[in-house]
């Protein structure tokens, strides 16, 4: 009886060796590792790049899909982290003073795999040691540092409807000399509806530079604005910023007041009719002196003539 079991468990150990080799390969064919597998440090403080290709035998297959696992060492957790995904680049933080251990795998799925996901049995590795022992060299960027930083006010915001009724937000780097991958985000949400205004909200900070929320009701109107501070990676201490000014949809339209008299306009021209008012009643009143006066004049000459024309008849007659 001991004699059946022994032969017997051979043969269940070579039927699960037959049944993992079926499922490894597929229609007479393996999966390969990806290539070109690399770390690039882009001088983010040990957040680093990992890049790689697809396997070169799988240039020209179309009838399945190509995932890949990507496996790291997590030094702040010493254990390792796996993440599946179809594209080809991934970024993680590091420590810088510890090894940078990657490795990646293919999987495939579809029809060239009658439908079973397929992973390659082996993966392509890659080992890089801190800077002092191996080709990871450190990149110096100046951040100008400093223990207390509040950034500048955010002036450009742009708020439009997407599709399905939604709301995209999304703004620009602030003025100054603040990286851009230093700042993060704080949004304020406002609404105001027919019967006043509802209660703003805030959403929690993010490193991302735009929002998309769901539409309002027709009858309210969204209000945004936006601050930043600098996080803690670039600085031991940031303060908020000022709120941007608000961006809201819809729009108000604004009516345009009427033109008004400037008050300063109109004192100088009554300033100036007085003046002429003046002006003319003075050449009035001159003028009429001067008439007056000359009127007065011919009234004294006409006794003196009439004496000298009586004078001249009187000595005629005699």
């Amino acid at each position: 009886m001991a004699s059946k079991s022994w032969l017997c468990h051979p043969a269940g150990l070579m039927l699960l060796l037959i049944t993992w080799r079926d499922s490894m390969h597929c229609y007479g064919f393996t999966v390969d590792p990806p290539e070109d597998l690399a770390v690039s440090d882009p001088g983010h403080l040990g957040h680093l790049e990992i890049t790689w290709g697809p396997p070169g035998s799988l240039t020209n297959m179309t009838e399945c899909s190509t995932l890949y696992q990507l496996e790291y060492f997590n030094t702040y957790r010493d254990s390792w982290t796996a993440i599946r995904m179809n594209r080809r680049t991934f970024s993680v933080q590091f420590d810088l003073m510890k090894d940078v251990r990657v490795r990646v795998y293919t999987l495939l799925d579809g029809r060239c795999t009658n439908n079973t996901m397929i992973q390659s049995t082996s993966y392509t590795e890659l080992i890089q040691k801190p800077p002092s022992t191996g080709p990871l060299k450190p990149t110096f960027v100046s951040l100008q540092i400093q223990n207390h930083v509040k950034p500048e006010i955010t002036e450009k915001l742009h708020l439009q409807s997407g599709p399905d009724t939604q709301l995209e937000l999304h703004w620009e780097s602030p003025a100054g000399k603040v990286p851009e991958h230093c700042l993060e985000w704080e949004v304020e949400h406002s609404q105001e509806a027919p019967g006043g205004k509802l209660p703003s909200k805030r959403i929690v900070p993010t490193q991302a530079w735009s929002l998309t929320l769901p539409s309002s009701h027709n009858d309210e109107r969204s209000c945004f604005r936006v601050r930043s501070k600098v996080n803690k990676y670039c600085a031991d201490k940031s303060f908020w910023s000022d709120w941007s000014r608000p961006t809201c949809h819809p729009e108000k339209n604004e009516v345009t007041p009427e033109p008004e008299w400037d008050t300063l306009p109109v004192y100088i021209c009554v300033a100036a009719a007085i003046i002429v008012i003046l002006v003319l009643s003075l050449c009035v009143g001159t003028g009429l002196k001067v008439t007056k006066s000359r009127q007065e004049k011919k009234l004294d000459s006409l006794p003196t003539t009439s004496f000298a024309i009586n004078s001249v008849l009187t000595a005629a007659e005699g």
